[in-house]
């Protein structure tokens, strides 16, 4: 319930990247800011090819009517949940989403998927883990899951998948995943790790 939740962050002071100041580069998982990326990058191809300024603006138009629209679904979506804390056995890359749609985090990395937890670290979170009875962990898609799946072990949690979408393996490339349907999936996976109905 959300006093639980409300307990683990304050165990958790030191790993919430979006409450402590901790700079995020994953500026991409704002759907906000993903509209002024749309706009600069129409304007930079205008610049450079003027007579085709109708186009380039119809299809910035578009794609952020459907960058408007993926943001009503997590809003729908994540609204009615369970919980609004869940656990990553990755590292800190929700701190746009968790802003936008009012849950959080703990994570056993800092901002990037090259830092180390250390063992203190990840004791600390298994038991917060084990204490209020999380039923899932998040694993990062091209990350190694090593990590989570400890995490998983110790805790009896399930594993999710989520993918930050900032790289594509070649199958889904070929497979024409896009941000928009890779976010879909993140938040079905985030769905579950929440409870949301």
């Amino acid at each position: 319930d959300h006093d639980h939740d409300h307990d683990v962050n304050e165990h958790d002071n030191d790993g919430h990247g979006h409450q402590h100041g901790e700079y995020d580069p994953h500026i991409w998982l704002s759907f906000e800011n993903n509209k002024k990326i749309v706009d600069a990058i129409a304007l930079a191809l205008i610049q450079k090819d003027p007579e085709n300024r109708d186009y380039y603006m119809e299809n910035a138009k578009r794609y952020k009517k459907e960058l408007d629209d993926l943001d009503a679904r997590y809003d729908a979506g994540l609204k009615d949940c369970h919980r609004r804390v869940f656990v990553t056995g990755g590292h800190s890359a929700y701190a746009y989403l968790a802003h936008r749609y009012d849950f959080s985090y703990v994570s056993a990395h800092g901002v990037s998927p090259d830092s180390e937890p250390t063992p203190h670290r990840i004791k600390k979170i298994t038991d917060i883990m084990k204490e209020h009875d999380v039923g899932y962990v998040l694993m990062e898609e091209l990350v190694n899951p090593r990590l989570a799946q400890a995490l998983s072990q110790e805790s009896g949690a399930k594993v999710l998948v989520f993918n930050p979408a900032a790289n594509l393996k070649k199958d889904q490339f070929d497979g024409g995943v896009t941000f928009i349907s890779l976010m879909d999936s993140n938040l079905l996976s985030l769905k579950k790790a929440l409870e949301c109905g």
